[in-house]
């Protein structure tokens, strides 16, 4: 049995993905229909969403601390 990546943080983007645990809408609302292979790759995308999400938060935040060290 797969288990959800859910972490009881939902809370959706403004592309419909939540920030809790990077799956889509879709991907949430169709769960518990979806086959096991399926729910791996859910898991598989909703995690490489995630490390995605990380990897944008952290160049921000390296901006914007070299920004503020040029002033």
């Amino acid at each position: 049995m797969v288990q959800s990546p859910c972490v009881r943080n939902c809370c959706l983007d403004t592309d419909d993905v939540c920030m809790g645990c990077g799956r889509t809408i879709t991907e949430i609302t169709g769960w518990h229909h979806a086959e096991p292979a399926e729910k791996q790759a859910i898991c598989q995308r909703a995690a490489e969403r995630m490390q995605q999400r990380r990897h944008n938060i952290m160049l921000r935040v390296a901006r914007q601390s070299g920004t503020n060290d040029s002033n």
